[in-house]
């Protein structure tokens, strides 16, 4: 039976996103959980973190020892056009949750590879970040916040999350979807990164709570890959038509944002601190995903 750690208390953010899905179901056999969501079902507990009162209420009833911030504003085009909002969630909501917290929790806190340029790739924790996108210009703001907090700190960076669950949105359920439904799909061949896999995530912040680890830290996979080659590799997996993969150039689509175009990131710090092997697509799929969309 698994040991459940009831002293430690963790407050997610953002539940109903696919992140915080994957931590909460694995973590709920470790910690006390409570998770939280911005638009709750009738049982659950409603947290907008742009919301002051919201705030205060939620922590001091449940006085976490650990706060998991995966609350964010992700639609990177609407977010060049709604920056009131998008600064709002990806900025102030996490002010306000360090802000309105003891100054003993914790503050764990997801970040992105979009706060880097994407002009050389390898990006370790040490490389200067540089976004191009309002999107990635308010997680870094949220970064830098937060390393200036005087706050115990987790950051994780990470880059294109998906997951098994087939109700998700991501680029990988995209893909299976439109090749199961024989619809052809535009797939850019010049946006590169390590995509991350989301019980993988969920795995190393749970690692890291029971081994209390501070600082910021990289996570991927272990090739870098583009998202047409991902794409035909999908294709692959489930014997799908991979010719209704249309490569084409990010500069091909029309898009409010710029986009970074090789976003890898290094991420042995991560690796060496929590004894861990690189995981490959090719892994991940026959462990976790290959049963799941049939």
């Amino acid at each position: 039976m698994v040991q459940k750690y009831n002293k430690i208390k963790v407050l997610v953010t953002g539940s109903n996103g696919m992140l915080a899905s994957a931590f909460n179901n694995l973590a709920n056999n470790f910690f006390t959980i409570l998770p939280t969501f911005k638009v709750p079902s009738n049982k659950d507990l409603n947290l907008d973190i742009t919301n002051i009162e919201n705030v205060k209420y939620i922590i001091s009833t449940f006085n976490p020892d650990i706060i998991l911030n995966c609350a964010a504003y992700t639609n990177v085009n609407k977010a060049e056009i709604d920056k009131y909002n998008a600064r709002q969630t990806n900025v102030c909501g996490l002010e306000y949750l360090i802000n309105y917290s003891k100054k003993n929790t914790k503050i764990i806190h997801i970040s992105t590879d979009y706060v880097f340029d994407g002009k050389n790739g390898l990006y370790t924790e040490k490389s200067y970040p540089n976004p191009i996108n309002y999107y990635g210009k308010t997680k870094l703001e949220a970064d830098n916040y937060l390393i200036g907090s005087n706050r115990k700190h987790l950051i994780l960076r990470v880059n294109g999350i998906f997951s098994d669950n087939n109700k998700d949105l991501n680029f990988f359920n995209w893909v299976y979807k439109s090749l199961k439904n024989n619809n052809k799909i535009n797939v850019v061949t010049d946006q590169i990164s390590n995509p991350s896999f989301s019980k993988s995530i969920a795995k190393i912040l749970v690692d890291c709570i029971l081994l209390d680890v501070d600082g910021l830290y990289n996570f991927g996979t272990k090739e870098s890959i583009s998202k047409y080659n991902f794409s035909k590799k999908i294709a692959k997996w489930y014997n799908l038509n991979k010719d209704l993969i249309v490569p084409v150039k990010t500069s091909d689509i029309i898009n409010s944002a710029k986009r970074p175009l090789n976003t890898t990131l290094v991420y042995n710090k991560i690796c060496k601190q929590l004894n861990l092997e690189e995981e490959t697509l090719d892994l991940i799929f026959n462990k976790y995903i290959k049963n799941n969309h049939a």
